[in-house]
């Protein structure tokens, strides 16, 4: 049975018997607080995203060789004064990877991008500690336990893509514990007189802090919270509070660089008794959208091999650093400032190291005023500008008035990288502005497989 059919089928059932069971059910799960967002729904529309498992085979194909990309060009940015310039690579951290690198890659991350109109995946940005791996977890159970969903499944063969699998075998301890302990315990690594602020650490996860300590409770591990001082070594073991830390998370790096490696944390991570969620280089790095312009400035294409490089310009949207200066555009060599003035309707741009879509500016969406205002702008502060790709715009079913009606939304494609699985899971997110990102008002939903 095709991806069609199955759309089909289930929006048929919707328009029928079971249009009240599902607005009932996920309205129901919209009480749940790790499900809003600034008190609104995170999920309005009422199925989620269905993919073929070719299809979806072939977007993990995409984001992994994407990732590789990224891993290449961290590697080489190691050496590389130029590319540590470019992606503001402070002295102070680039000394410290220099003495001592990291030996893991992040635990998860997220990579995100669009379903093109001709099927293929194109990404736009990279973030190496999202948020939101709990919930699309919970969104994905609300879907699966819907009553259209099991009637569904009288017809076509439907599975869904949790991410609880994932983020417990991340997070499995590396010290010996009970069996029925699956899950490590987690250290916030908190800057003096922070504790206040745990909640905002744990965006790592999702918003909500109870959430995201009942996860670790229910799997056997703890939420830790503490300052620098606090921690020490014990039988080889990191220990916070008397008890044993498998994975530190810090919104404060440079504090935890400055400990020094006889600090407790630095030596249990050089032992492997404990583990960054990403490692700093990696995180200060993908934060920045200008590691695009690497994977698509032919001045890096040696880095990568002409196969990879020539996959990247496929998949990855050209990105410069906003400067005036001179760049490539395809085989020409442009002003690039006269360039994005000129060529507005075919660009993007935002903020280097922005978060929730705040500052983007679609060149299509705005007027030659204002992209002349931000471009200005974007000279003073830290901006890149990106090619547009071209989003498909996807009609997803929803309550209108009280009744089924279908929107049409820009949805993004963005999946989750786990150390050990490469890509898998995904979280959907849409707007009808183009701009998808939920702190900017848009909802979500998640892929199901059908077979």
């Amino acid at each position: 049975m095709s991806v069609g059919e199955a759309t089909r089928r289930y929006d048929q059932l919707l328009a029928g018997e079971h249009f009240a069971s599902t607005v009932e059910a996920l309205a129901q799960a919209a009480q749940n607080p790790a499900l809003t967002y600034g008190g609104r729904p995170r999920v309005d529309v009422l199925r989620p995203h269905f993919l073929s498992s070719a299809h979806y085979r072939s977007l993990q194909h995409t984001a992994n060789e994407v990732v590789r990309a990224m891993r290449i060009a961290i590697e080489r940015m190691r050496g590389d004064p130029t590319m540590q310039r470019l992606l503001d690579v402070p002295p102070q951290l680039a000394a410290f990877d220099r003495h001592d690198p990291s030996p893991y890659g992040p635990l998860w991350q997220r990579i995100d991008g669009f379903i093109c109109p001709d099927g293929e995946l194109r990404f736009v940005e990279m973030n190496p500690t999202p948020g939101g791996v709990l919930q699309n977890n919970l969104v994905t159970h609300v879907y699966d336990r819907l009553p259209i969903m099991t009637a569904l499944r009288r017809h076509h063969l439907v599975r869904p893509l949790p991410t609880l699998p994932h983020v417990l075998e991340s997070l499995a301890p590396r010290r010996p514990a009970p069996r029925e302990y699956r899950t490590a315990n987690l250290a916030l690594v908190l800057g003096p007189g922070a504790p206040l602020l745990v909640d905002d650490y744990l965006y790592l996860f999702v918003d909500d802090l109870a959430l995201t300590k009942t996860f670790f409770a229910q799997n056997g591990g703890k939420v830790l919270a503490g300052e620098l001082d606090e921690f020490s070594m014990h039988n080889g073991r990191l220990v916070l509070h008397g008890e044993p830390v498998d994975v530190l998370f810090t919104g404060a790096p440079q504090q935890l660089m400055r400990a020094g490696s006889s600090h407790p944390t630095h030596v249990a991570m050089k032992s492997g008794a404990a583990r960054l969620i990403t490692d700093f280089l990696w995180g200060h790095a993908v934060s920045s959208k200008a590691t695009f312009e690497i994977l698509t400035d032919p001045a890096y294409a040696s880095a990568f091999g002409a196969e990879l490089f020539a996959f990247l310009l496929d998949h990855v949207p050209w990105t410069r650093r906003v400067s005036d200066r001179r760049t490539t555009r395809g085989t020409e060599s442009v002003d690039l400032l006269a360039y994005i003035e000129a060529n507005q309707a075919e660009l993007v741009l935002k903020p280097t190291r922005g978060t929730k879509g705040e500052g983007v500016v679609l060149g299509w969406r705005t007027t030659p005023e204002v992209w002349r205002e931000v471009l200005t702008r974007a000279q003073r502060e830290d901006y890149v500008v990106q090619a547009r790709v071209e989003a498909a715009a996807i009609s997803h079913p929803v309550v209108e008035n009280g009744a089924l009606s279908y929107a049409s939304r820009i949805t993004d494609f963005s999946p989750y990288i786990w150390e050990a699985a490469g890509a898998d899971a995904a979280v959907l997110r849409m707007s009808s502005s183009g701009i998808t990102n939920i702190g900017s008002g848009g909802t979500m939903t998640v892929p199901f497989l059908v077979d």
